[in-house]
């Protein structure tokens, strides 16, 4: 795994826990050193194994992606991430669009399945 600039030998552990069991539901081993781009998949994994279609997950500001954050939403995931700012912005008429990077002085990801926008603010 890449750290810090240089090739060390260690994994980084993703968990999902129920949190009305208090139990690991799903985990997974990566070799990837960050935490973004791994909400989605965890979220679609844990959900399999907990048998339940929709789901709330909590997380921390590790896992701020808003493409990721929007897959969750278009897969009927709530996403609650920690120190984030992400408001549903209004409906757009361009339909083509797959990253808005100027809104109201922000950026954000197009859903096109519900023709919203998923907007962060900076």
């Amino acid at each position: 795994m890449m750290a810090n600039g240089k090739a060390d030998i260690c994994y980084n552990v993703q968990t999902a826990v129920d949190s009305k069991h208090k139990l690991i539901a799903e985990f997974e081993v990566t070799n990837q050193s960050f935490d973004t781009k791994q909400l989605a998949n965890m979220t679609a994994l844990a959900s399999q194994t907990l048998e339940e279609e929709r789901l709330s997950v909590v997380t921390d500001v590790g896992y701020d992606s808003a493409s990721d954050i929007a897959k969750c939403l278009t897969n009927g995931f709530t996403p609650h991430v920690a120190g984030t700012d992400y408001d549903i912005c209004l409906p757009t008429e361009d339909l083509q669009a797959k990253e808005i990077t100027s809104h109201t002085n922000g950026r954000g990801v197009y859903l096109p399945e519900r023709n919203i926008v998923l907007c962060r603010y900076e």
